[in-house]
């Protein structure tokens, strides 16, 4: 089964949201997840707050 990392688009009109997940390629992109791995909230100030991942998850 091969797998690939997407971002799943969440929120609201004008303000993104992306959840990052991990997928099998033949489901779309806000399909079925195998697991969550962070998230992703282009408007947040804190850039320290921009992106958050699992990077032990990630490897």
């Amino acid at each position: 089964m091969a797998v690939r990392i997407r971002m799943m688009r969440m929120g609201r009109r004008h303000r993104p949201f992306f959840r990052i997940n991990v997928t099998d390629v033949r489901n779309p992109r806000n399909g079925t997840v195998l697991e969550w791995l962070g998230h992703l909230d282009p408007l947040e100030k804190d850039t320290s707050k921009q992106l958050v991942l699992d990077l032990d998850r990630v490897k």
